[in-house]
């Protein structure tokens, strides 16, 4: 993994700027966190000439230690990259960009970017297997090609291209400039005018607990979608997708045996191109079933035991250790354990520098704590992301196997979302009974609004008190539901359960948990890699029926444990799902309590317009009689934290 920045000065310089060598230097250094091994930059100018480009780049060495500096060029240094990442499929495509004349003096992938795009143009990106975010400057058509990989396990910020990107349209460039950065601090390094909040992500942000992809907290500011690529020139910018996922896959054409079967062998292969590295790898464990199963594979594939590190709790219902020791145990890994305790959020400081955005997933401190635990022991970590999305992992897709049912009975649905209607308004939504009343209302919506409102992390009444009338004034209020439908266009009507697994790996897979997973590693240098978003695993997963994936309406992730039954331990098959949570509700109630006071009940949290304090307040007061609001006022807190660190 590395860090990777950059400039494109299209026309006149002002007298004052700084030399383009120097600005992206300082951009890179912003995030010499993800590559402390070393750092290059390269530009167009001379003492002569102002020059219109400068690349930089922060290095964490992981193949071909010794060499593959960057920013690298082709032969003639004509093109030249930045790259972030890995591309699993480098050594295939460097023996065919050689055996048409292309010359290698590297051993690295990132070499593989240069030449692929002299044969292929913006092509070039859809013959990648990899997770990845790079940057490709042309020197002989002064022309900037960029891309991120199909599911946005890689960052890719920018500024200066389109105010409102639309995939495959085609706007004016703005401005004499165009920077690029890994990290949003890349982009605000050496400003010194403060940006604009953008209130539409702030609107966003409140509604599902992130900032989804192309908007980031500040205005002018945007993100690379997943799947995405995009080329800028002086005249335009064009964002564009080059991937989706399967909205209407193809259905596997086999028994479900056979499908068991290609899924073992697809698996096994996906593992096995995240094993190659020249530095020590380990292993997340959680004691789940998805990593579980990528521990196992990799204890397979290897022959030295596999290093596991995994996070305990104090408080019992949130402590997965004991199922990771029952895996640990079972492959005769070396297993490392840490505990995380309330004293633990004194790093919400450094999450908020490494974040940069608002982000309301409390899971990000035990990621943290994780990845800094890993780190001391080695440089790169396989995880098991991605197996909730794509096998139906989450209890949330029963209400689209429910709607499925449903459909089929004349009057089904309605009567359900009536029975859903005629339950209790006021019931805690975190709670079995308040997540039914939200699956049975449902049930009378169309799929992308039942899918919104179960992603949603206040209720619809709730959201609409909270937001204040500033905000209300700034934005569309049904943004968020527009662009959530767009997820749903073209699927399948009669399997919604399919439906919301294909919008949970566009959506909430990369606005969260890779999100999440590649800020806090990356804070320590740790390289994480998930053989589950292999693309050829996505793609199988797509293809199958639902019943396959989720057998009716507690077998959830059925195949998966078909199909690695001799590698899941019983007590990890049958065990109830857990997410990795905190357990915040117990923490605000006691350590954390002034916390919440001292930071949305003071003067500056009350006076920023986005939000309605007499509501905070009531939030938190409820909160102390009982009633879970943790998920909520952690989206708050991170909100003011997060202006508080700007």
């Amino acid at each position: 993994m590395c860090g990777i920045a950059g400039v494109i000065r299209w026309r006149r310089v002002p007298a004052d700027a700084p030399p383009l060598r120097d600005r992206a230097a300082a951009m890179a250094r912003a995030v010499a966190h993800r590559g402390p091994d070393a750092a290059g930059v390269w530009t167009d100018a001379t003492d002569t000439n102002p020059g219109h480009c400068a690349l930089a780049h922060q290095r964490l060495s992981i193949i071909d230690l010794a060499a593959g500096p960057q920013p690298l060029p082709n032969e003639d240094q004509t093109v030249w990259t930045v790259f972030n990442g890995e591309i699993y499929n480098f050594a295939d495509l460097r023996s065919q960009l050689e055996a048409k004349g292309h010359q290698f003096r590297t051993h690295t992938d990132t070499e593989v970017l240069v030449h692929l795009w002299e044969q292929h143009g913006p092509a070039m990106v859809e013959r990648l297997n990899g997770m990845f975010a790079f940057a490709i400057w042309d020197t002989r058509s002064r022309t900037l090609f960029a891309a991120v990989d199909l599911l946005g396990k890689k960052p890719f910020y920018y500024a200066g291209g389109q105010a409102s990107p639309s995939a495959g349209q085609a706007l004016p460039s703005t401005g004499d400039e165009f920077r690029f950065g890994s990290e949003l601090k890349c982009l605000t390094t050496g400003d010194t005018a403060k940006a604009d909040v953008d209130p539409e992500a702030v609107l966003l942000y409140l509604t599902v607990g992130y900032i989804p992809a192309p908007w980031s907290m500040l205005k002018g500011v945007r993100k690379l979608p997943p799947g995405h690529r995009l080329i800028a020139t002086e005249a335009e910018v064009t964002v564009e997708a080059y991937w989706r996922v399967p909205r209407r896959p193809e259905p596997f054409k086999g028994s479900l045996l056979d499908a068991e079967k290609e899924l073992r062998i697809r698996m096994s292969e996906a593992v096995r191109k995240r094993l190659v590295a020249d530095v020590p790898l380990g292993a997340f464990l959680s004691g789940g079933i998805d990593s579980t199963i990528v521990v196992g594979l990799m204890n397979e594939l290897q022959a030295r035991p596999v290093k596991t590190f995994t996070i305990a709790f104090d408080e019992k219902q949130f402590d997965e250790s004991a199922f990771a020791s029952i895996v640990a145990q079972r492959f005769g890994t070396e297993h490392h354990v840490m505990h995380v305790r309330p004293d633990a959020l004194a790093v919400l400081p450094t999450l908020a520098h490494h974040f940069d955005e608002p982000f309301g997933d409390s899971s990000a401190i035990p990621t943290y704590y994780v990845s800094k635990m890993t780190r001391e022991h080695v440089t790169v970590a396989l995880t098991g992301d991605g197996g909730d999305e794509a096998f139906g992992g989450y209890r949330r897709y029963r209400r689209g196997k429910i709607a499925g049912q449903l459909s089929r009975i004349p009057g089904g649905r309605g009567a359900a979302a009536m029975l859903g209607r005629m339950m209790p308004a006021n019931l805690d939504r975190t709670t079995d009974l308040g997540r039914a009343r939200r699956v049975l209302r449902g049930l009378a919506n169309l799929p992308s609004d039942a899918y919104l409102e179960q992603m949603s992390v206040f209720s619809p009444g709730v959201l609409t008190n909270l937001l204040s009338a500033e905000l209300k004034s700034a934005v569309d209020r049904d943004l968020p539901r527009r662009w959530f439908a767009g997820f749903y266009e073209g699927t399948n009507g009669s399997d919604p359960a399919a439906a919301d697994m294909a919008a949970d790996l566009q959506t909430y897979l990369p606005g969260d948990i890779l999100t999440k997973v590649d800020r806090a590693s990356m804070a320590v240098a740790l390289e994480c890699r998930s053989p589950f978003l292999d693309p050829s695993v996505v793609e199988l997963a797509c293809s199958l029926p639902t019943k396959w994936r989720l057998k009716g309406l507690s077998g959830h992730k059925y195949i998966l444990k078909r199909a690695f039954a001799d590698l899941l331990p019983h007590g990890i098959v049958h065990r109830r799902k857990a997410g990795f949570a905190v357990p915040l509700a117990a923490w605000f109630r006691g350590p954390l309590r002034s916390l919440l006071n001292d930071v949305l009940l003071d003067t500056a949290g009350r006076s920023r317009g986005w939000v309605n304090a007499n509501v905070v307040e009531q939030l938190i007061a409820e909160h102390m009689k009982g009633r879970n609001h943790s998920g909520p006022l952690w989206t708050l807190l991170m909100l003011e934290m997060w202006y508080r660190r700007t």
